[in-house]
């Protein structure tokens, strides 16, 4: 993707120098690249989401005060308009406007807990592609970014590949969230290995074109190196939507080589053939035995609405009557999971269901039509952008990048861990399918006057506050809550009231930290139950505050009934007891 340089003084993504400012835009936009799928903590209960929830805010906050900080020194406020500009506006007006009518407004802004899809999630995606894209002033920037997210995730490939075959074969070939025919699922980095396949995903058709392009022979080499390893990890998550995502993007990078170049054919050929070779070895038994399994996961697409795809076909059965109850503007972001058991029609998947497991019928349910809507709008923006620009260099392995995620999500849902680095990645591509010299109409500048620099200044320091109140705080009170429930296990009362204390006071709109302090009340023992200590009207008053936070979770209500039962609250108990059956899938 070379960088074309305009004539002076044409405006256009090219046509302007990068100063620092810029240049450190660009900088933070890469780490993010590489810490994104990378990211995870040992401190707070939740490994995985939350650390990236806080890194994603953190990397806005940055971009946003760089941005900021160019304006302050060029005196004005300038940016680049992309394809994405008003469709995104969209997006989050028809959030704001769900989360301003929701059935919960605390799960519509922060997200349910270990999701965190609410409101500012999604303002944070928003914000992130839009900042990202600022930072790119032209195809060599795009190139170095997409070379940030292949190292990363040559990375988390490479441990999750160690992490599946080190755990060996284990017992029973059920399927399960965390395994498949007897193996570990590879999930690395990501603690699940849907999440990793669809990162994987979107990446292989980067790593595939990087492999083929014209260039030096180190650069394809490398490439190459990241195509191999981002396969095993890829067939070592057993995500079947996974497969068929990478597979249609990698078609997609392919097809314009596939098209002009006899070599290419020949090249697509014998890959095509010794994957017949390898599937024919796992069918005869010849290969190692992974290979048996993962063929025998591929056969199942044969039937696709068995095991967890019989679960999927359960939930879309019953979400559009959830759609068409509040047709408009739904029931507010994240809540899916606090209103579903109120629309089951029939048998379905045990346990709590929090996600209509497609993203748009998520959006449609959370959002209404009018966010489902303006989130096709995105895609079809995303389509025009890429026709315009679809002679660029390197544009069909974006696209391919772009449907590989995209055909995932609509048999799954939008995660931090994955939907952040998708919208670095559309970054990205809306800036490699621009014009070389877009017209002054793609450049806004408003000059700041003798007067604008000070807000601007002032605002400067926004993004830190942002980063304290909306990343910091979480991340902290999460931690709290883990030293908590440690000091629980190990019997330290009066410590783990403490830290839970600490948890609540720093995160009060979180469900679970109430539902914990209501189990330290109950003296939750190991197995369930009420230990001797058990303070019921201490305990009640908990749960009862997890439910007006809007707890998704059964356990809650059952120990709420258990406590209003002793409490001589009977109709209540009664009420909390069926609530608890509702949530958790029964009558």
């Amino acid at each position: 993707m070379p960088d074309t340089h305009a004539t002076a003084g044409s405006p256009g993504l090219t046509a302007r120098s990068p100063d620092g400012w810029r240049k450190a835009a660009g900088w933070v936009a890469r780490a993010g690249a590489v810490l994104l799928p990378l990211t995870f903590s040992w401190v707070t209960f939740d490994q995985f989401v939350l650390p990236r929830v806080a890194l994603a805010r953190l990397l806005v906050a940055c971009l946003l005060a760089l941005w900021l900080g160019q304006a302050l020194h060029t005196g004005r406020l300038s940016f680049r308009r992309t394809p994405l500009d008003v469709p995104l506006l969209a997006v989050t007006a028809s959030a704001a406007l769900s989360t301003l009518l929701a059935v919960n407004r605390d799960v519509a802004v922060f997200g349910v807990y270990l999701r965190d899809e609410g409101l500012l999630t999604i303002c944070t995606y928003a914000l992130l592609f839009w900042l990202v894209a600022q930072s790119l002033t032209g195809r060599d920037d795009v190139r170095a970014l997409v070379w940030c997210l292949l190292a990363s995730a040559y990375v988390v490939a490479l441990a999750a590949t160690f992490q599946s075959l080190l755990a060996g074969r284990l017992a029973g070939g059920v399927e399960t969230a965390q395994t498949f025919g007897g193996w570990v699922r590879a999930s690395g980095t990501f603690g699940n290995p849907i999440l990793l396949g669809t990162y994987l995903a979107m990446v292989l058709p980067l790593a595939v074109e990087e492999a083929v392009a014209p260039g030096s022979a180190v650069r394809r080499a490398l490439a190459a190196n990241v195509v191999a390893v981002v396969v095993v990890a890829l067939l070592l998550t057993f995500s079947r939507a996974a497969w068929l995502g990478a597979g249609a993007g990698v078609a997609l990078a392919l097809a314009p080589r596939l098209r002009r170049s006899a070599a290419g054919r020949r090249a697509a050929l014998g890959a095509v053939l010794a994957v017949l070779a390898l599937a024919a070895a796992g069918a005869a038994g010849a290969g190692p035995p992974v290979l048996a399994t993962a063929l025998a996961r591929a056969a199942s697409l044969a039937t696709p609405f068995q095991g967890s795809g019989g679960t999927r076909l359960a939930i879309w059965r019953d979400t559009p009557g959830l759609v068409a109850a509040r047709p408009l503007v739904g029931w507010g972001p994240d809540t899916f999971g606090l209103v579903y058991p109120a629309f089951r029609t029939g048998p379905g998947p045990a346990g709590v269901v929090d996600k209509a497991h497609s993203d748009l019928l998520q959006v449609a349910a959370t959002q209404g039509l009018i966010g489902a809507a303006a989130s096709m709008w995105v895609l079809v923006a995303l389509a025009a952008a890429f026709w315009r620009g679809r002679r660029a260099p390197g544009a069909f392995a974006l696209l391919g990048a772009v449907v590989a995620y995209e055909l995932n999500v609509q048999v799954e849902f939008a995660w931090v861990p994955m939907t952040a680095p998708f919208w670095i990645v559309a970054a990205s591509a809306t800036a490699a399918w621009a014009e070389p010299a877009p017209t002054a109409a793609g450049i806004v500048a408003v000059p700041l006057g003798r007067f604008g620099r000070v807000p601007v200044g002032v605002a400067c320091l926004l993004p830190l506050a942002i980063v304290a109140l909306l990343a910091g705080r979480p991340f902290l009170a999460d931690a709290c809550s883990l030293q908590g429930l440690l000091a629980q296990g190990r019997g330290e009362t009066p410590a783990a009231r403490a830290w839970l204390g600490r948890a609540r006071l720093l995160a009060p709109e979180e469900a679970t930290y109430a539902a914990e302090v209501g189990d330290l009340a109950l003296d939750v023992r190991p197995d369930g139950r009420p230990g001797p200590g058990a303070d019921w009207a201490s305990a009640r008053t908990a749960y009862l505050d997890a439910v007006r936070l809007g707890t998704e979770q059964p356990v809650v209500y059952d120990r709420l009934a258990m406590a209003d039962r002793e409490l001589g609250r009977l109709a209540e108990a009664d009420e909390a007891a069926r609530t608890a059956r509702r949530l958790s899938g029964g009558a």
